[in-house]
């Protein structure tokens, strides 16, 4: 991990730390108010209960099992409120599909969603605080509800009167583990979105990056909304229900592109893709069916369920195929995606019981945050090994390609790899100037002084090679014992001259310095078209055919 990327963690835990040491620091209003019982009434127990016309009960609401309620269904809940004091009270209700009046001594106080009832708008999860008054001890609550929805779920278990500041404090102690998971979920989605918007790669490894990025922030989401911290940031109910819908049946969508990048299957991929296509056309006909107000999107959650369990069956599937080749990163993901299968079946389980068999579930503690948060970062996890791996294999084909495609003697390419560029040009018809260099009287310098003195000629020719053309566009290679190569590309011939005469004054400048006259060169150069000549051995041939003239007419002059 680079040092930037170490300091990023340091500065997210302390920003944790932070957040944790000022919500528990002992004399606070905030812990204070959240976790001193005083503060809250409870308005469960000893509850005059009415469904429509039915006879009254005397009930205790947190242990009575609601039948499915029709749209249109009364339901009326009275209690004298206790004889006890707390400064600029609300009353907190939490409830799903409900029109609400509630009344304090007969005398209408609040009323939410009668008008969105009658237009047949939805009315979702609602978080309500309605404001009492300061002496509302002794009086009679009434509240009413009129169900909005078909088989909708009601509940009325987590119902009581707080201060108003606590009211939200209560939300963040009470789902403080939630928070926290979606404040490192929400920060991986931010660096991973960052890190892929910056680097503008369309390389797989950022797509896959991308979907755990999305998968995060949406998964965030749904629980900030969920768990009513939602509320705090957006006083708008209906638009809070419907962050609330998508974003737990958009993740569906990146988890199976994430899969469809990972996973080196074929027929796998085409499957994934499959589903993330379907779970986008059903969500934009969603959509589309909502605004034109020919259903509400209610009304889709048993087939958005049926597409998120199909998904999540598929998934367990390729996960155990995978398990089984005994790749080392595959096994932390099915670990991650198991406890995520697990949560979320148990989610929708619990969803169901509400809602169609009318069983009471506890819906106060969830693993769904720990769930999500543990499966984004399996995925994270399975993402940066397979980028280790990859760019570990990657420099191993690179050192292996350096070992075969390099000279170690001067460091420039072989023979092999200089084949390797000319069979290039001629496949790739692309044009360049070809350059054949020989050193002269280098058998001499041999016989005379030793290879030893030879091969430091050599090298310091190639060093002199990379000093004058590495600023261009261009190959060097060694052909072999005295020989050189250069391609140079989208160059002129007057570049060519002017460069080979800047190669010619750099040798003259080192042989100065050695005050000798050992180094001396021969080359030639031709031109190849890649649009019109058919062979580029052939304009290297005749590059070396001009070498050759060259050394000729050195050496006669060298004579005289």
């Amino acid at each position: 991990m680079k040092h930037g990327n170490v300091n990023l963690v340091k500065g997210f835990l302390f920003v944790l730390f932070l957040l944790i040491s000022l919500i528990y620091l002992p004399g606070s209003d905030f812990f204070n108010y959240s976790l001193n019982s005083s503060n809250i009434i409870s308005i469960d127990k000893d509850v005059s209960f009415q469904w429509n016309q039915e006879e009254k009960q005397i009930l205790d609401i947190s242990e009575y099992t609601f039948k499915a309620p029709h749209r249109g269904d009364k339901i009326t809940m009275e209690k004298t409120l206790p004889d006890e004091k707390i400064i600029h009270p609300v009353l907190v209700l939490e409830l799903y599909h409900c029109a609400v009046n509630v009344y304090l001594d007969g005398e209408n106080i609040y009323t939410y969603g009668q008008d969105l009832y009658e237009k047949k708008e939805v009315l979702g999860h609602e978080f309500l605080r309605v404001p009492l008054p300061e002496d509302f001890q002794g009086k009679k609550l009434t509240v009413e509800l009129t169900v909005t929805e078909e088989d909708g779920f009601t509940s009325m278990e987590d119902t009581y009167i707080v201060n108003e500041g606590a009211s939200y404090s209560k939300i963040l102690v009470d789902n403080f583990l939630t928070l926290l998971s979606c404040l490192t979920l929400i920060t991986f989605g931010i660096i991973g979105t960052g890190t892929t918007l910056v680097s503008g790669s369309k390389e797989r490894d950022m797509h896959t990056l991308a979907w755990i990025s999305a998968f995060s922030i949406i998964i965030a989401v749904w629980m900030l909304c969920n768990d009513d911290i939602m509320f705090m940031i957006i006083s708008n109910m209906q638009v809070v229900n419907v962050m609330e819908f998508f974003s737990v049946y958009l993740p569906g969508i990146p988890t199976a592109l994430f899969f469809a990048n990972v996973l080196d299957n074929p027929k796998w991929r085409k499957i994934y893709m499959g589903f993330a296509a379907l779970n986008t056309i059903v969500d934009v006909i969603i959509v589309v069916v909502h605004l034109a107000k020919i259903a509400n999107y209610i009304v889709w959650i048993p087939i958005m369920h049926v597409i998120l369990i199909s998904i999540i069956i598929f998934i367990v599937y390729t996960l155990v195929i995978s398990y089984r080749k005994k790749e080392k990163e595959i096994k932390i993901l099915v670990y991650g995606m198991s406890f995520m299968v697990v949560v979320s079946l148990f989610e929708l389980i619990r969803f169901n019981l509400y809602k169609y068999v009318n069983q009471i579930v506890s819906e106060r503690f969830s693993l769904m945050p720990i769930g999500a948060l543990i499966f984004a970062c399996s995925m994270m996890y399975y993402y940066c090994m397979r980028v280790l791996r990859r760019y570990q294999d990657k420099a191993e084909r690179e050192i292996i390609e350096k070992m075969a495609y390099t000279d170690m003697l001067t460091n420039t390419y072989n023979r092999n790899k200089c084949e390797t560029i000319l069979k290039n040009l001629e496949t790739e018809h692309t044009a360049a100037y070809i350059v054949s260099l020989d050193l002269n009287g280098l058998k001499q310098i041999n016989d005379t002084y030793g290879h030893s003195r030879g091969d430091e000629l050599i090298v310091n020719f190639s060093r002199i090679l990379h000093e004058t053309f590495d600023k261009y566009n261009c190959a060097i290679g060694r052909m072999g014992g005295d020989e050189f190569l250069i391609v140079m590309y989208d160059t002129k011939k007057q570049n060519i001259v002017s460069v080979l005469k800047e190669l010619n004054e750099k040798i003259s400048i080192w042989n100065k310095k050695q005050n000798c006259d050992l180094l001396s060169v021969a080359y030639g150069y031709a031109y190849y078209d890649g649009s019109k000549d058919s062979s580029v051995h052939a304009v290297y041939g005749q590059a070396d055919k001009e070498m050759y003239k060259s050394k000729r007419r050195m050496k006669s002059q060298k004579e005289k």
